[in-house]
């Protein structure tokens, strides 16, 4: 059995707001940040992700990014790592992690699957408190070992915004909400994402969603959600709700469970 090699990462941030950059760093970005040595891994069958078959040749990294695949890149190694009988890949990208950084700044499970980059803030829930740009500096001085790329809740906008379960917010409610998701994405942030199965998700209405949505689309961001209702029969209308979420505000959009629960049995008669 043909086992994967990854970089375990050093601290390291994603600082732009596009989703475009995510493939970026997928198909090539830094490996391993902040090294000045040039490290060889040799003997690996190298799937780069974009579909190509496996092939066998040696990895050149220098300067902490991916120097050369196959021919050195006009230096000798100063550290060899010999992947024989392994294959040799991108990071892969968790879209829909859970975790705190700060609890667990290792993610060694992900790492040991080789997820080296992780999306967090899910279903409505930011991973950081009120203060996207506090929080990262926070988290960067404690180690954390992959990228981690933060999203805005919903939900957390709602309570920190004080609009909390109410099911019609004031003109003013709304403001406040979109003014805390300009700020959440002008701190860095990839997007947002919305939990509209629990509370306070559960309470919005599409003009709130749509206005919510817009600082996320006028940034190149992604609204990520966990849909209204995934049961039989409603799943198709909730995956609606979340299209036109984006057709309103120009908003990307991501389902994060692509499931159905509760389906009915198939008529074989």
């Amino acid at each position: 059995m043909k086992l994967p090699v990854f970089f375990r990462l050093n601290t390291r941030f994603i600082g732009a707001r596009t989703w475009r950059l995510l493939a970026t760093l997928l198909l090539g970005g830094p490996a391993l940040s902040g090294s000045a040595e040039t490290i060889v891994i040799r003997n690996g069958t190298v799937v780069d992700g974009t579909g190509a078959p496996g092939r066998s040749a040696d990895l050149w990294i220098s300067d902490g990014k991916i120097a050369a695949i196959g021919e050195a890149p006009g230096r000798n190694a100063d550290r060899e790592i010999d992947a024989t009988g392994m294959i040799v890949a991108p990071g892969f990208i968790d879209t829909h992690a859970h975790g705190n950084p700060a609890r667990t700044p290792d993610f060694e499970n992900f790492l040991r699957m080789g997820a080296t980059t992780l999306c967090l803030g899910q279903d409505g829930g930011s991973a950081f408190s009120d203060n996207l740009a506090r929080w990262r500096s926070e988290i960067e001085a404690s180690g954390v070992a992959p990228n981690i790329a933060p999203f805005a809740g919903h939900g957390s906008i709602r309570r920190q915004s004080g609009v909390g379960i109410a099911p019609n917010p004031s003109k003013d409610g709304i403001a406040k909400m979109v003014a805390l998701v300009e700020k959440a994405m002008d701190d860095g942030a990839f997007g947002m994402t919305t939990g509209l199965e629990y509370q306070p998700g559960i309470f919005a209405t599409m003009d709130e969603l749509a206005a919510v949505a817009r600082p996320v689309a006028a940034r190149g961001g992604v609204v990520m959600s966990h849909v209204r209702n995934e049961d039989d029969g409603a799943v198709l209308e909730s995956v609606a709700e979340l299209i036109e979420q984006g057709r309103r505000s120009g908003a990307r959009v991501h389902v994060s469970h692509i499931k159905t629960v509760y389906v009915r049995g198939s008529d074989t008669a």
